[in-house]
């Protein structure tokens, strides 16, 4: 509670600050605020002029901790190193999408450039079939066949409702197409479409067609039907440029198709897959890192002393907080993939949603019980007489929970990675975590029983173990409760045809 006010207070500084001028009304730029810059230290708080300046990398500061300093070497970029890192953008997902659409847009644009085809792309007016394309290509298939359903209803309506507009306001106060009374009907017709564009961002696409495809129809037909010349008794009607515009549909959607399924195919299911993988891997690092912050800290062996290298921690305690943010984006990102997935047809094993679900949501307990673990030990020291009284006492378990949980986040990342069954049997921490549990219950009552004891279980540091306890062990429930979801994914080690094939 105390960090939460602590926090609180200064979350307050920054929204309400005191002794600040109020500031003039005027028209503002907010063109260059996403540039980086120099952070604003509030000198009142004692604790961002005791934080070090550093310039230590993340491996240094390791290393540091670890007591291999004068060891450590860092790494040097080469030429060959930049032409892998060239060759893993180009073979991303954003790099594949990018070239697909460009290669999309290139072929529908032979309709205009072969000669044999001009005629038939001027007639039906294809022009717009480019932005139909450029909306139907999506990073992953599953993406792309909503967006599909989404672009047919909105096109299809929207190419309606403008031919409809164009009859009711045909011959109407002595215009061909009163051009009043469309724009009052469209300017109704545009509002609930703008509600979508702004409040369900994931319609937008819906709304942007809709709109787009009731104007193009009306401002073509009204401008070449007002135009003097021998263009205006020729031009199509409503209804038949209203069908020209469908089948400029039709064919962008069927270009994009071809390019989504069958040219450098990207399903929603892997990329959701190897994310969740990489969710996996970035907690496993994470978890490595708060182990080397807290054996600095708070040593396992009673005989060493909590190291006084306050920069490396520093750096260290930086990184942890950053990869939180990152790893709590990547989980957010996740929704999206799974409602893109599920959009995907099943050809065989079928889609298991809802283990799915599990499976983010054991991650995202386990980000929170890890950060939660990181405010209990990562802040200030702990006093003497909870070393040697409690903390200590319950050392020898320490190593075998990071055994275990380095090997369980091993395991989970590379099940999802390599879609490979998990082993039938697995090491159980619940032996474990009850012998922890008992053995620090005991020792809080024993410790309880002497007036100097208990001033040390009223302190904030007593708390502070036991929220670290508490946290730890939930970590390693989660990722054991995701052991019968992966099962259900990828099967059973037992189960697994390469074991019996010859």
């Amino acid at each position: 509670m105390e960090t939460v006010l602590h926090q609180l207070q200064t979350f307050h500084k920054f929204i309400a600050p005191v002794d600040v001028a109020p500031r003039k009304k005027t028209i503002r730029f907010h063109f260059l605020e996403s540039l980086p810059k120099p952070a604003v230290h509030d000198h009142d708080d004692p604790s961002e002029d005791e934080t070090p300046k550093t310039k230590l990398s993340l491996g240094q500061a390791v290393a540091n901790l670890r007591g291999e300093g004068s060891a450590f070497k860092p790494s040097r970029s080469s030429l060959w190193k930049d032409i892998a890192s060239l060759e893993k953008l180009a073979r991303s997902d954003t790099s594949l999408y990018a070239f697909k659409t460009a290669c999309a847009v290139i072929v529908y644009t032979v309709f205009i450039l072969a000669p044999s085809l001009q005629k038939f792309f001027t007639t039906y007016g294809l022009t717009s079939g480019i932005l139909t394309i450029v909306v139907a290509m999506s990073p992953t298939l599953g993406n792309s066949i909503l967006v599909f359903a989404i672009q047919i209803a909105s096109t299809s309506f929207g190419t309606i409702f403008g031919m409809a507009v164009l009859y009711i306001f045909k011959h109407v106060g002595g215009f061909y197409f009163n051009p009043y009374g469309i724009v009052c009907l469209l300017s109704l017709y545009a509002i609930p479409l703008c509600w979508i564009i702004y409040i369900k961002p994931i319609y937008w696409a819906g709304g942007f067609l809709a709109m787009n495809a009731s104007s193009v129809l009306v401002i073509t037909e009204w401008v070449y039907r007002e135009v003097p010349g021998s263009i205006r008794p020729t031009f199509d009607s409503p209804a038949l440029r209203a069908g020209k515009a469908l089948v400029a549909m039709s064919i962008a959607l069927g270009i994009a198709a071809v390019f989504q399924i069958f040219i450098l195919r990207s399903p929603a299911r892997r990329a959701l897959r190897a994310q969740l993988a990489g969710v996996a891997a970035s907690l496993a690092s994470y978890n490595v890192l708060l182990g080397v912050l807290i054996e600095a800290g708070v040593p396992s062996n009673p005989e060493d002393k909590p190291s006084s290298d306050v920069e490396s921690m520093t750096v260290i305690s930086k990184a942890l907080i950053s990869r939180e943010a990152k790893i709590q984006m990547d989980l957010l990102g996740l929704l999206p993939l799974l409602k893109f997935a599920a959009a995907e047809p099943t050809f065989g094993q079928p889609f298991e949603g809802e283990a799915l679900v599990r499976v983010i949501r054991s991650q995202q307990l386990v980000l929170d019980r890890l950060r939660q673990a990181r405010m209990a030990m990562g802040g200030d020291g702990f006093s003497t007489e909870l070393r040697e009284l409690f903390i200590n006492e319950l050392s020898p378990y320490r190593g075998q929970v990071k055994r275990f949980a380095r090997s369980l986040f091993f395991f989970v990342s590379t099940s999802l990675a390599t879609k490979t069954p998990l082993p039938s049997e697995l090491p159980s921490m619940g032996a474990v975590s009850k012998a922890i549990q008992h053995d620090a219950f005991v020792l809080s009552r024993r410790i309880a029983r002497s007036e100097h004891g208990q001033a040390v279980i009223g302190s904030q540091g007593f708390v502070r173990v036991w929220f670290y306890l508490i946290s730890m062990a939930s970590v390693l429930y989660h990722l054991e409760n995701t052991e019968p979801d992966l099962r259900i994914l990828f099967g059973h080690a037992d189960d697994n045809s390469h074991l019996f094939s010859e």
